[in-house]
Order: structure tokens, then sequence, then C-alpha cells
């Protein structure tokens, strides 16, 4: 009988083996019949009934067999993967978990175990099962990919990339392998070895958009600007739509200058894609670089794109909430720059200075590349990463928090969480330090200035109440590794400097053109231009041209592009005399970095709050003298600056601790001022 049975099994794997599938499941069945727990009949025809696309019933069989033969790892194993297929994915890890207590050896459980966790969102569980899928299959390319993928996710880039390196041996014409491991090298700053495996994935799979995509952003950091444009309309071209590289692209073309370009790419995207939130901050961020549109214009735009791209169906209709007054009062921040960034140099004091017995301070952190800076904020508040919360869960999360004042330092800049605004979650809402406008959003109640970047009549053009600090709405906080001006080295120069470190995007028409009557009524000066593209010939020598068209001789410009260091970049003030501002859309960072470096900043009052930032901090710094009011006295001021060597020295000597005793570097006091100002607001509420 035995016999007869083991040649009947034989002889039904047979069919199976051959794709008779449905004649080997008839004879199982019938097997079935007589031996009912046969845990190979069993497992023989769950995997039969999933071939031919039974799930229900393979999983039915599948787990009858495990019952039989509980210790039997192939069965579990099987019996999970039935069980991912048919999307029960807690069933599956408990199979898996049940083969790898079984046997810790088998490399199959453990994968079949990694899958699971990740389809219940668990990558760091998936990320150690899958490393140990891979160490006991050293050969297995799946599973080395799979862990580099999994603990890509969850930002251990390291540990991803060694696992990568090992999958791309073992499989060197896997286009995504190299794509992955090019993103790890480039999140670790090794950019010239990410570019390199990112060309790797291009040329195997040259339709694969993701990898144009990647390899654009590494060119981008490495400077190679224009192949990183070439390989963004690469991305494009083979994912119409691909919104993240459009949006890139415009910024690049931005940032190198071509801000018209950038504006009509943002149009063209947001015709096809109308609810687009980042291309259209993209596009009014770009607004605010000309001055040829009239405040009206942008304001109205601001509001339109606002509605259409941010605010979800139907505002928020549930009772007001109301701030405490009965406990201290929570602030929230939500940014994406809490790293050494501009906002990070503007915001150290206010995190540092919080009278912490009267507020509560929450950070929501949308960072992409922490740093130190990042380090030292987390320690100091109640932290929250919400990279991968929708803007949904991110203000559920808010409103779980009871924050009184949620406070936006982003506005329409890169990475912000504006939706989350839009959705209501504080009682009061507040925009201030990123974004030199209006968020143009109904949700946000209060946008932070002073009586000097918008005076009384500007309210018209911002969708927010305007709160007016007295001690100006900036405060910055020098960089301990600053170097010292070098007094000698101006003192002996010859030939008067001048300089900007600026973004080419804010050196309009209008600034070229006054910098060149500046440079023509200096015949013998020179003009430093300074900021990272410039280290591409073609970015340089595009903004030298602009220069020509004025009559300038471009070999008075001299173009220097990205530092080594912040040390390196402060330095760079040291040969500079007399630093320009940009109009109509003035530095911060760079003018309070010229000002600690010794350097006097011309600047000229301008019509509107991005052209009167030069103002505010000239005045808080106790610099008025440097502000000019009209384009003949800036010319003027910046002339008679870079031919007075004598006064040059005595500034270079004494400025730096004139604005460390100025208001602009007062954190305490402007901690205070800040914290007033949000007690009116909850008073107001």
């Amino acid at each position: 009988m035995r016999d007869t049975m083991r040649e009947e099994i034989k002889r039904a794997t047979a069919m199976h083996k051959a794709g008779r599938v449905d004649d080997a499941l008839a004879l199982y069945m019938h097997l079935l019949e007589r031996h009912p727990r046969h845990p190979d009949l069993l497992h023989l025809a769950g995997i039969a009934f999933r071939q031919k696309g039974q799930e229900g019933e393979g999983i039915d069989f599948l787990t009858r067999a495990c019952d039989a033969a509980p210790r039997n790892t192939v069965f579990l194993v099987d019996l999970g993967n039935a069980l991912l297929t048919a999307s029960c994915p807690a069933k599956a890890r408990e199979a898996f978990g049940r083969a790898v207590a079984r046997d810790g050896s088998c490399a199959k459980a453990h994968a079949g175990l990694a899958a699971a966790h990740r389809a219940l969102k668990d990558i760091r569980g998936a990320a150690e099962a899958y490393r140990t899928a891979a160490r006991l299959e050293p050969g297995a390319f799946a599973h080395h990919f799979n862990a580099g993928l999994a603990l890509y996710t969850v930002k251990e880039f390291q540990e991803a990339r060694r696992l990568l390196v090992r999958a791309v041996d073992l499989s060197p014409d896997s286009a995504e392998a190299h794509r992955l491991l090019g993103v790890c090298l480039f999140q670790e700053g090794a950019c010239d070895a990410a570019i390199r495996s990112l060309r790797n994935a291009v040329r195997l799979d040259a339709a694969n958009a993701t990898a144009w995509y990647d390899l654009a952003n590494a060119l981008r950091d490495a400077g190679g600007i224009k192949e990183a444009l070439s390989s963004y309309e690469a991305a494009m071209r083979n994912r119409p739509g691909y919104k993240e590289a459009a949006a890139n692209r415009g910024e690049l073309l931005q940032a190198t200058g071509a801000v018209g370009a950038a504006r009509e790419l943002y149009r063209t995207v947001l015709r096809r894609a109308p609810r687009c939130s980042l291309v259209a901050s993209n596009l009014l961020l770009s607004l605010n670089y000309d001055a040829s549109l009239d405040k009206k214009t942008v304001y109205e735009e601001h509001c339109r794109l606002a509605k259409q791209c941010f605010e979800p169906e139907g505002l928020p209709t549930g009772p007001r909430m109301q701030a405490a007054r009965d406990r201290r009062l929570r602030i929230g921040y939500v940014s994406p720059d809490f790293r050494r960034h501009s906002v990070g140099y503007f915001f150290d004091a206010i995190l540092s200075c919080h009278d912490r017995d009267a507020f509560e301070i929450f950070c929501y952190a949308n960072v992409e590349h922490a740093d130190e800076t990042t380090a030292r904020f987390r320690n100091v508040c109640r932290w929250l990463d919400i990279r991968a919360l929708s803007d949904a869960a991110a203000a559920e999360r808010i409103q779980d928090d009871k924050i009184d004042i949620l406070v936006d330092l982003a506005g329409h800049t890169a990475n912000n969480r504006l939706g989350v605004f839009a959705r209501k979650p504080a009682p009061v809402q507040v925009t201030y330090l990123g974004y030199p406008n209006t968020t143009g959003l109904r949700s946000i109640d209060v946008r932070l200035t002073d009586a000097l970047a918008d005076p009384t009549g500007e309210d018209a053009y911002y969708a927010e109440n305007l709160v007016r600090l007295a001690r100006g709405f900036l405060c910055y906080t020098p960089p301990e590794s600053a170097p010292p001006p070098e007094i000698a080295l101006v003192a002996d120069r010859r030939v008067p400097t001048f300089g900007s470190c600026n973004n080419p995007a804010k050196i309009s028409d209008a600034t070229a053109a006054v910098w060149s009557e500046i440079l023509r009524a200096v015949p013998a000066a020179r003009l430093v231009l300074k900021y990272r593209y410039l280290d591409d010939p073609d970015v340089a020598d595009a903004l030298r041209r602009r220069f020509a068209q004025h009559g300038i001789d471009t070999k008075r410009i001299e173009c220097r592009g990205r530092s080594t260091s912040p040390v390196d970049h402060l330095s760079v003030y040291n040969r500079i005399d007399v630093t320009l501002d940009t109009l109509p859309y003035n530095g911060a960072t760079t003018t309070c970095e010229a000002l600690w470096m010794g350097v006097p900043v011309v600047s000229m009052t301008g019509d509107r709050h991005a052209a009167r930032v030069g103002t505010s901090i000239l005045s808080a710094s106790g610099c008025e003298d440097f502000v000019a009011r009209t384009t003949k006295d800036y010319v003027r001021i910046a002339m008679e600056l870079a031919l007075d060597r004598e006064r040059i020295v005595s500034v270079r000597r004494t400025l730096r601790e004139k604005v460390g005793a100025s208001a602009l570097c007062d954190g305490h006091g402007f901690a205070r001022a800040l914290e007033h100002a949000y007690r009116n607001m909850v008073a107001r509420d």
C-alpha cells in the first residue's frame, strides 16, 4: 500500500512538473480523500491551487500542511509567500517567523520575513532580516540589493553602500543597483563616486527617469551645471510630468541667473499639473527677483496659487481652537532648514534664548541632510522629524501636541510644508524669516516683520496680518569659526574691490546696471562675485557678459565658486573692500556675513520687503550710513567708501565689535520681543 501511494504521488508530481497542473491537482485531491492529513499532498495541492490563481484555496491547503508538519521550514516559507501575495503581511510575518525559529540558517525564510516586515512598514525589521539573508547566501543578488534598499530608506547609508557594492559585483548589469549605490554615495558626500555609479545606471537603462534625475542632482552639487541641466531634461523626457525633475531644473536655471527660463518652465508644468504645489512654490519664489512686476500683481499671484495648489478641498470648518492661557505656551516651528543654512543662522538665537519657563518649544523638522547644527537644535527642544508624514498626518500630530502658535520658517522656499498650515492645525499660525513675501494662504494669521522692511501701508499686499517687531525682524548668530578681519591686507590693497556673494538670480538687470555705473565711476576698481555655481565657466561667462553689455571690461569681474569650508567662504570677504547689495531682492545672510567680517555693505531701500531687508539689517546693526534712498545715492556711497582707504581700514578694524554689540546680534533681547509678540497674538485670539 505504501509503495502504491509513493508511486501515485510520484506520478502526480511528474504531471505537475510537466505543466499538467489540473491533472496533478485532481490526483492530489483523489489521494487526499484517502489520506487527508498527508503533509506532502497538502503542500503540493496548495502549490497547485496557487498556480491556478486560486490563492484562498492555496493558503487553506498550505496552512493544513503546516499543521500536519509544523517543523517543516519549506512549508512555512511557502505559506508565508502565499499570505504575502494575498496581502496578509501580519500572518505572513508569523509564518516566516516560525520558519526562522525552526531553521535559522534558511535564507529564504529570512528574506520572506524581511518582505513581510517591509509590507508592514517596519523597514528596520526588513533591513535586519535581509541583511541576515545576505549573510547566509553571500552569492544572492536579491538579498544584498533589498538589504541595501531597506538600509538606504532608514538612512543607514554606510551599511547600505557596503551591501550595494556587493550587489553590483553580483549583478553588474543591474541599472537599479548602480542607481541606488550612487544615491547612497551622494548622501555620504562622495559626489564623484556617486556620479560614476549613476552614469553606469543610465548607460545600462537609458529610459530610467529616476536615474537621470539622481544623476542630475549629483552633477548639480558637483558644479557640473550644463550636464545637470541636460540630465534633468532626460528625466523629464523619459517621464513626462516628472514634477521633481522640472522643479529642480528650474531651480538650477534660476540659481545660475536664467530666472526667465525657469519661470517659463514652471508655468508650463502648472498648465499640465495645476495643483502641483512644488512647482507653484518655485514659481512664486521666482517672482521676487523681478523688479518689473508690481507688488499688487505679485500679491495676487501668491493668493491665486496658494488657493489652487495648497488649500485642501474646503478649509477647516470645525470649531476654532483656542490657544491655552493656563499653561506654558506651546510654540511649534516648522522648517526644512534646521541645519547649516541661512535660516539656521537667524533661528539659532531664538531657539537658544527662548524662556523655557514660559514657553514650550517644538521643532517639526523636514530636514533632508542633517548636520551638526541639526543635532544641536534637536537637543534643546521637543523634536519631530516630519519628512515621512503626509500634510494631513503632520497636521494631526501638531493638533495632538496642542500647539498654540505654529510658525512657518520657509514660506515658498524649497521643501516647505505649507500644505500642513493649509489644514490649520494650530489656533494661531505665523510665517516668518525664510521668505520675503506673503504665503498667500488664508489659514496663516500673522507675518512677522518690522517697520523698515514693511512700513505702514504695505499691509494690503499680504494675506497675513503684519506684526512689526520694534527691534528689527532678524537676529543673527555669527559663526564661531569665523576668521578675523585682515586689517593689514586691506590697508595694503591698492585696487579698490567691490564684491557680492549673492545668488546670481538676485543679480537682476537693474543690479547689473547700477553696479556697472559704480565700476565706471571707479575705473580702477574690480568686482568679486562669489557663488557655488560660478565654478562653471559657462555660468561665469554668462554673468560677465551682462556687465559687458554696459561697457565693462570682463577682466574686471572675478568669479569665484564654491568654498572648501565655512572658514574658506568667509575668508573671501578679506578680498573685498565694499559689498554691494542686490536689487530688488536684497541679501540677508550675505549682508550679515560681510558686516561680521568688517566689510561695509551698501544697500538701497526699495518698494517691497525683499528690497528693504538690507535697510532693516543695516539699521539694526547701527550702519544706517550705508543705506541709500536713490540709485544716485547708492553709487555715491559705494564710490566714496571705495576711494577712502583710511575709512575702509577703520571700518574693518571696528565693525565686528560694533555689530556684535548691536540689536542685530542681541539674542536675548530679540527673544523677549518675539515672545511679547506671541503673547499678544494669543491674547487677541
